[in-house]
């Protein structure tokens, strides 16, 4: 199975680097990277519009409001205005560890589906963003997936 762990915005198109077969693999296409989120968020019947909304009620997130599609799976957050073409999609359930690399950042990926520690697999890739954008994406993240995961919804919400 497949699982998209970051998308590379580029005026040209962007670049699909995921989990396939326990190793990491990319492909580019000519489809813009919001394109992408698009279409992904459309297997799993949403909207990135409905998505954005729902988070920044929830949250109170304006700019750069990460997009849950999948719980475990899939929760990404942009590391630029989503629309900009060179916006990256950073997939949080992968990021094992974030490191400065002068006024960039080097995120290690690690595909968590493998449970044999002799088989777990790491991919490290450099990205033109501050540090400090990505803690702060990370932080959200994680403040997403700990309501989602510890709320189930209520007859009390649903009455009142």
């Amino acid at each position: 199975m497949e699982k998209i762990v970051l998308i590379v915005g580029h005026f040209w198109g962007c670049e699909i680097y995921y989990w396939a077969d326990n190793e990491m693999r990319k492909v580019m296409t000519e489809r813009k990277a919001f394109a992408v989120i698009e279409k992904m968020l459309f297997f799993y019947n949403k909207t990135f519009e409905g998505n954005v909304k729902q988070i920044s009620k929830k949250f109170g997130f304006t700019q750069k409001v990460p997009i849950f599609m999948e719980e475990n799976r899939y929760l990404f957050f942009p590391t630029l205005s989503a629309k900009d073409p060179q916006c990256c999609w950073v997939n949080y359930y992968c990021v094992e560890k974030m490191k400065r690399h002068g006024k960039e950042t080097i995120l290690d990926f690690m595909d968590r589906r493998l449970f044999d520690p002799a088989k777990i697999e790491t991919y490290s890739i450099e990205l033109p963003f501050d540090i400090r954008v990505i803690k702060k994406q990370m932080k959200r993240c994680k403040e997403i997936h700990d309501n989602y995961v510890n709320e189930r919804i209520s007859i009390h919400y649903l009455i009142h």
